[in-house]
């Protein structure tokens, strides 16, 4: 029955991802996808601003100060979460906090990259 049940949310997830992939064909569609695509730009230019004004402060350059910053991200983030995670969602995260602690330590390499 398991089976069944993985088969069908399979085929099910394929026919929404060809419909929405047929829907992004038609003229407004394509509207749709052109303006996701801007906000989607726009979402990643204010992140880019915003690590730029990291470079007024004294976080960039001291490796300890962005290593507690991402620390207690990371900390404040499993104690939001209230339940254990498992092994590859820590790791996730602590990849995930060791990217920000290097944007956090040299936000030029981020913002000059674009």
């Amino acid at each position: 029955m398991k089976i069944l049940n993985r088969v069908g949310g399979a085929f099910l997830l394929l026919v929404v991802v060809a419909a929405a992939v047929l829907g992004f064909q038609t003229p407004t569609g394509r509207q749709i996808w052109d303006d996701l695509w801007a906000a989607g730009s726009a979402v990643v230019s204010w992140l880019r601003d915003q690590i730029q004004l990291l470079t007024g402060t004294s976080i960039p350059g001291h490796a300890a100060v962005a290593i507690a910053i991402a620390a207690v991200g990371v900390i404040v983030v499993l104690g939001l979460l209230g339940k254990p995670v498992s092994y590859r969602v820590f790791v996730v995260m602590l990849l995930v906090a060791a990217v920000a602690a290097y944007i956090l330590y040299d936000p030029g390499s981020v913002a000059n990259a674009a």
